[in-house]
């Protein structure tokens, strides 16, 4: 299908909001329609015709499992490595269940199906919402393509998803599990505390990204939403030795290693750098809106936790008295 201007419009003026809508029908025969309004208007009639055109066309309403590899090759173009990684692992899950289906055949009746039945499977609610949000994902994609409607998937509601508040390492504990870590492989760990980055952000940084005129980093983080971190002195040294770092795609092989290396008795996991990170920055009295900044959190109100941590990570070392 195409819409365009009416080969008129300039000349008579009648014709002066006028759209050319091309598409064919279930019958495989070109048809045209002149619509009149902003192209928007004339983009919306395309869609609801090409939509009405899938629904009467044999074959045209693809199940899950038919629908998944498109939809894959569509996300993987606009997203990070792990985004995609993630997003497939969902789908693994959401496609044993739902994959027979339609997409007309999503229910809200079938979605707590779903639920009941991840949570019998001992999965907790917060992982479930992370596939239903895969699904959401899914759905959009579909109704763009005219497979069906919009499509409601109702989650768990956040009193039953909300993570519990992190136990933060001194910095003693984070340097030392650091220089167990093989030098080879210390980079990323080094980015994600020395800096505050996310795995993926750490994971995607590339020589080009590194201004070391202005002592900064540019960093894409969370919707492709780019932002600018000092390059801390610590972190130099990695930065130097090359990029992109020696990160494989589960880096918690390589904690769990450290760990017995280091004789540290604690569970590390790579987004407790970040964590450790705000809440170092905070007891050393950064300000919030310049933790919120270098953390790339959308609202204050997400960085006021480190506040708490590092009130929590103070009681403990006044126990220790």
């Amino acid at each position: 299908m195409s819409v365009r201007p009416h080969k008129k419009r300039g000349i008579d003026p009648k014709f002066a909001d006028a759209w050319v809508v091309d598409f064919y029908d279930e019958t495989n025969v070109r048809r045209r329609v002149v619509c009149y309004g902003s192209e928007f208007d004339a983009r919306e009639i395309e869609r609801s015709m090409r939509i009405r055109t899938r629904r009467s066309a044999p074959g045209a309403f693809p199940t899950l499992n038919q629908a998944a590899p498109h939809f894959l090759d569509h996300y993987q173009t606009d997203h990070l490595r792990q985004g995609v990684e993630r997003m497939q692992w969902s789908m693994g899950h959401l496609l044993k269940f739902f994959g027979r289906y339609q997409f007309r055949s999503l229910t809200p009746m079938l979605i707590e199906q779903y639920k009941r039945e991840r949570l019998g499977q001992g999965v907790k609610p917060t992982t479930v919402n992370k596939e239903l949000a895969a699904l959401s994902s899914f759905s959009k994609w579909a109704h763009e393509q005219g497979y069906c409607e919009r499509i409601l998937i109702k989650r768990f509601p956040r009193k039953m998803t909300a993570a519990p508040i992190p136990d933060v390492p001194s910095r003693n504990e984070v340097v030392r599990l650091l220089r167990a870590i093989p030098r080879k492989k210390r980079g990323v760990f080094a980015a994600m505390y020395y800096c505050g980055l996310r795995v993926s952000e750490a994971a995607g940084l590339r020589d080009g990204h590194i201004k070391w005129s202005m002592g900064v980093m540019i960093v894409t983080g969370k919707g492709a939403k780019q932002r600018v971190v000092p390059l801390n002195r610590k972190v130099r040294p990695y930065l130097r030795s090359g990029l992109p770092f020696d990160a494989p795609g589960d880096l918690r092989p390589i904690l769990k290693w450290a760990e017995k290396r280091a004789g540290i008795d604690r569970h590390f996991y790579p987004h407790l750098f970040r964590h450790a990170f705000g809440t170092h920055m905070t007891q050393q009295g950064a300000s919030l809106r310049a933790l919120q900044l270098i953390l790339g959190h959308s609202s204050s109100h997400i960085t006021e936790i480190y506040t708490t941590l590092a009130a929590e990570a103070l009681s403990r070392e006044m126990d220790k008295f």
